[in-house]
């Protein structure tokens, strides 16, 4: 099952889900083709893999489960600025 988070989470050993992610190295780098859009051309780039089993802590108001999961990052290198 892939979840889209869009914020932060704390994760065991302290620090945030996406912080500490962005700073593991690639485990993989891959071309793709990205598909045209209207008024853009298609374009080949090129992505960074990076993955890593977290522990998401509950939050200290609720008595519920720390979650085991994996988080993964799919980032462009030098993609164009927008």
């Amino acid at each position: 099952m892939l979840i889209r988070a869009n914020h932060e989470r704390k994760i065991e050993g302290g620090g945030c889900s996406w912080s500490y992610v962005e700073t593991l190295e690639p485990a993989d780098t891959y071309t793709i083709t990205v598909p045209r859009k209207k008024g853009k051309e298609a374009r080949e780039v090129t992505i960074q893999l990076r993955f890593e089993k977290l522990t998401i802590k509950s939050p200290q108001y609720k008595k519920l489960e720390n979650i085991d999961m994996y988080a993964l990052t799919a980032t462009e290198v030098d993609g164009p600025k927008e």
